[in-house]
């Protein structure tokens, strides 16, 4: 797995309005009010979030290639796109 990518993302993406979208609708979706899966579409990135198998997919839109994709769970995800106050 290439952590690159998580890499790129978390620096590219990392604005509160995009923090506080991906920590909200899983909260959401964590307590049985919002969606299970869920696509965030962000500026370079699109984020899929599947919370009953808590698996996040990442795609660059850059780049259409295998290094354009990255599975990981979704506490990794939040490990490296924290919440900021």
């Amino acid at each position: 797995m290439s952590t690159s990518l998580l890499s790129a993302f978390a620096s590219e993406e990392a604005t509160a309005y995009a923090q506080d979208l991906i920590h909200s609708v899983l909260r959401a979706a964590r307590a049985g009010t919002g969606p299970t899966r869920i696509h965030l579409a962000f500026n370079r990135f699109e984020v899929t979030l599947d919370t009953t198998t808590n698996e996040a997919l990442i795609e660059d839109v850059l780049d259409a290639t295998e290094t354009g994709e990255l599975r990981t769970s979704i506490d990794e995800l939040l490990a490296a796109f924290p919440l900021k106050p």
